[in-house]
């Protein structure tokens, strides 16, 4: 939060410029929705009431060709401006942002130029809506997208119940790790772990959310996402699943068919962490880690890292 001293131009209400408090929260878009980390923060965060709000969503730009693909942050600032009006906010403004695409874990970075098209596109955006706030100007956009985001909630909400805390569990560090922690130390939510002797090796723990900061700041390339691992999770989910429900799913009621992908989600989120440990204790010797590193394609992918900021800005 941060209290305004100066702005350009007169506001539309009668409250000075000295009297006025903005709070923003800003969250990247996961699962077509914001990070539960960000929504927390929406929900927690101290002097929410009687500020002027303002939500923004950084969505993930992607290139096809020469055509420049915008993101869908689905409902992602919307659902923040909602925890912050519930919570006494008055809402000023929503806005999603295009930014390079670094979810590393599925596909490769973008190239620098590409890169350099949507960073100054993103620029140009920012500036202007934060030029709108500061001015006093509402700006609410996005319905096009939250329509979309509603559509998707299913999406978005099995993405927070069982996507998030499985995929932390698809990194490991291939047999080109030094063991220099960078990935540990860098993680922004304390989700990495440096443990086992007596080179000791990153462990990551269910607080990972995908950030993909240590993949991409890694200096060695060592950090890959198993693929071979999701899709073991996937079968074994589909496996449960179909025994629950039988052959002739399609005539089950839907109650049974709920409660067998209730089951199945559960089953793998229980099976994903005794598994996840015995690879990693295997991948402490370097044939194993080799053989992980190379059974996946994340580890041939252009890593992204915003082209002006190094490891000391982090």
């Amino acid at each position: 939060m941060a209290s305004i001293s100066g702005r350009v131009g007169e506001p539309r209400t009668p409250t000075t410029a000295s009297d006025r408090r903005l709070l923003g929260v800003l969250t990247p878009t996961h699962g077509f929705t914001a990070t539960w980390a960000s929504i927390v923060h929406a929900a927690t965060t101290p002097g929410v009431r009687g500020a002027e709000v303002f939500t923004v969503a950084t969505r993930a730009g992607w290139f096809v060709g020469s055509a420049r693909l915008p993101g869908l942050e689905g409902t992602a600032a919307w659902l923040l401006a909602l925890v912050l009006v519930m919570r006494g906010g008055h809402l000023v403004g929503v806005r999603a942002i295009d930014m390079p695409s670094n979810w590393t874990a599925l596909h490769w970075g973008l190239s620098a130029s590409h890169v350099a098209e949507i960073e100054e596109a993103a620029a140009v955006r920012a500036k202007t809506f934060a030029q709108s706030i500061l001015e006093g100007r509402r700006q609410l956009t996005g319905g096009l997208s939250l329509t979309a985001g509603l559509l998707l909630a299913p999406v978005s909400l099995l993405y927070l119940a069982l996507a998030r805390p499985l995929l932390g569990k698809l990194f490991v560090a291939d047999e080109r790790c030094t063991s220099c922690a960078l990935c540990a130390k860098h993680c922004p939510f304390g989700a990495v772990h440096m443990i086992g002797g007596p080179r000791k090796r990153p462990y990551w723990t269910s607080s990972c959310e995908s950030c993909m900061r240590c993949m991409n700041v890694c200096p060695e390339r060592a950090i890959q996402a198993n693929w071979p691992l999701a899709a073991a999770q996937t079968w074994v989910m589909l496996a449960i699943y179909a025994a629950v429900t039988g052959a002739e799913s399609a005539t089950v009621e839907l109650t049974t068919q709920v409660l067998a992908f209730i089951a199945a989600c559960v089953a793998v989120l229980c099976m994903t962490g005794p598994v996840y440990w015995v690879a990693w204790r295997l991948s402490r010797l370097g044939a194993v880690a080799w053989l992980l590193g190379h059974m996946t394609p994340t580890r041939l992918f252009r890593r992204y890292r915003e082209p002006e900021t190094n490891l000391r800005d982090i």
